[in-house]
Parts: structure tokens; C-alpha cells; sequence
């Protein structure tokens, strides 16, 4: 059902590797229909990860606790979140809203970082945007009658290597072949794949290619909703590193990432110059929405 105390929408957008240190400075050229969406809210201009791939980072967003807080740091040393440590998703689901993980990897659900959704949809490696609106979509059509917490996590910019996926072939259209043609290389983990004429095409296509699906998601909820109704956050968990020469674990466009709000409570038009991290997205929803911060909590609200 509805309430007078919550919002019908909430929608959490985590898209996977969308560097701000890479996207700042075309991010109206590159991302106009989310660019247009956002100027009605806030844009955090100095936002960081706390880790440099997901499986960290996203319980970093989900508790509001920084890695050695949580002990949610490594998939191959697995740890789960103590019962007392309170996630995103839970509070949202104590407050009566109807909680839905529509689209993610998977990544939270044995070490209890998502324990919170009562409904998750796990589709690791294929997260992309234009079927993320659509889910999301059908859902709030079919589920009119509840007030709604969506997780939505896409994957459009996050580069990979190309001896596993395959780029748009709208990008490899576009590039002479021996751009294209990748010849044998060391294995390297995503986050520290080095740069190319390739991955960097790849990056520009793909966030362009996201930005055509979010608008339309961002179209809909403009008709169907007023900004008093919903309350909508994109972030990205980490950066890239194919835009950097030599890429570190601290790399500003591996650590630089994004994080927009918009609707109810968020002030509009400001793009926001203070440091903010990853941790901060927690209490940030806990004073927007009324929720209860816990002392365990590493962040704090912005200004």
C-alpha cells in the first residue's frame, strides 16, 4: 500500500564504472538527456570510490561502511555482514516500502550486503541499461499499488577484456582493424586493463548508449510522477582505468566517481564542490528519506 510518510519511488542507479575524473568535462556533450535530468538536482563534482572494483564498493554503498569496518573487502575471503549492521535495503524495507533488486551481479547476496530486497534478479555480465528501463518500467506499471524501493545496477561502461567480451560493433565499425585486433597480453583483472584507442571508444560509445536508455526511463518517470514523489540517486561504485597511462590503486580515474541526486528534499541546480565518498550515499537516503543511521556508519552528509 501507500503512505503519507514515504515516497512512491525511490530508485538507487548503479552504474558500474562510470569515472566523473573521464565523463566531467563532456558529461553534457556525452550524457545529454542525464545531463538535462540532473541539472533539477545535485552533482557531486568531488565524489570517490573506497575501492576500485564492485565486490568492495558495493557493500561500501549498501552499509555505509568502509571496507575494514564491514570486512566485506575480497570475494575469495568471504565474510558475511553481522546481523546488527543494518543495510540500505533493510531500512528501506522497515519503512514499508516494497523492496526490488531488478537488476544486479549478485555480488551482495552470500556475504548479506542485499539481505534487504525481497525480490532479486541476478544476471552477472549481461547488465545492460536499454533492459534495466525496461524491467524497471514493466514493474512500476504492474505493481501500482505499493511504494517503491528499485535497485537497478548496469554495466554499459564497465570496460572488460576483450579476449572474454566483445565490444559494440558500432565502435569497431568505426576503427580501422588494427585498432580492433587485440594480439596476445598478459591477463590483467578489469580495473587495471591499460589504456587503448580500443577500450576508449568502447567507454564514449557505451555511456552515449546508456544515456539513450536512461532517458527514457528518466521521460517516464517525468510523466508519471511529480518531483515530490520520487527520489533518484545515480552513482557509480568505481572508476576506469583505460584512460590513464600508468593506472594505480588510487588512479584519479580509477577512485573518481559519480554520484547525482534528484526529487524530493535534494536542492536543485547545484553541482557541489566538497569531497564526498561512496560511504556518504547512506546517510545521505537516511536524511532524505527519515530513516535511522546507526553508530556503525562510516559516513556522513554532505553539506
Amino acid at each position: 500500500g501507500h503512505s503519507a510518510t514515504r515516497r512512491p519511488l525511490v530508485l538507487n542507479i548503479l552504474v558500474d564504472a562510470l569515472s566523473w575524473t573521464v565523463l566531467r568535462d563532456r558529461f553534457a556533450e556525452a550524457m545529454p538527456n542525464v545531463h538535462r535530468f540532473f541539472q533539477r538536482g545535485v552533482i557531486f563534482d568531488q565524489h570517490f570510490s573506497t575501492s576500485e572494483y564492485t565486490y568492495p564498493s558495493l557493500a561500501a554503498i549498501e552499509t555505509g561502511m568502509y571496507p575494514q569496518h564491514s570486512q566485506i573487502f575480497n570475494a575469495k575471503i568471504s565474510c558475511e555482514l553481522r546481523p546488527d549492521y543494518i543495510t540500505l535495503s533493510e531500512r528501506m524495507r522497515d519503512m514499508g516500502y516494497a523492496t526490488a533488486n531488478l537488476m544486479g551481479d549478485g555480488s551482495g547476496v552470500y556475504n548479506a550486503v542485499t539481505r534487504g530486497y525481497d525480490r532479486l534478479i541476478v544476471t552477472p555480465y549481461r547488465l545492460h541499461s536499454f533492459e534495466g528501463t525496461e524491467r524497471v518500467i514493466r514493474y512500476l506499471e504492474g505493481m501500482r499499488d505499493a511504494d517503491h524501493f528499485i535497485f537497478l545496477h548496469v554495466t554499459d561502461s564497465h570496460p572488460w577484456p576483450n579476449g572474454n567480451f566483445t565490444v559494440s560493433s558500432s565502435v569497431q565499425a568505426r576503427l580501422p582493424l588494427a585498432a580492433r585486433l587485440i594480439g596476445r597480453e598478459e591477463k590483467v583483472p578489469s580495473p587495471y586493463l591499460p589504456p587503448s584507442k580500443l577500450s576508449q571508444e568502447a567507454f564514449w560509445q557505451s555511456t552515449h548508449d546508456l544515456d539513450r536508455s536512461l532517458g527514457t526511463l528518466f521521460s517516464y518517470l517525468e510523466s508519471h510522477y511529480t518531483p515530490e514523489e520520487y527520489l533518484i540517486n545515480l552513482y557509480s561504485d568505481h572508476g576506469v582505468s583505460v584512460f590513464s597511462e600508468r593506472p594505480y590503486i588510487v588512479d584519479p580515474y580509477m577512485t573518481g566517481a559519480t554520484w547525482m541526486m534528484r526529487g524530493a528534499g535534494v536542492p536543485e541546480g547545484i553541482v557541489a564542490d566538497e569531497l564526498t565518498s561512496a560511504v556518504d550515499i547512506y546517510p545521505t537516503l537516511g536524511y532524505l528519506l527519515n530513516f535511522p543511521i546507526g553508530e556503525n556508519v562510516d559516513g556522513v552528509l554532505p553539506k
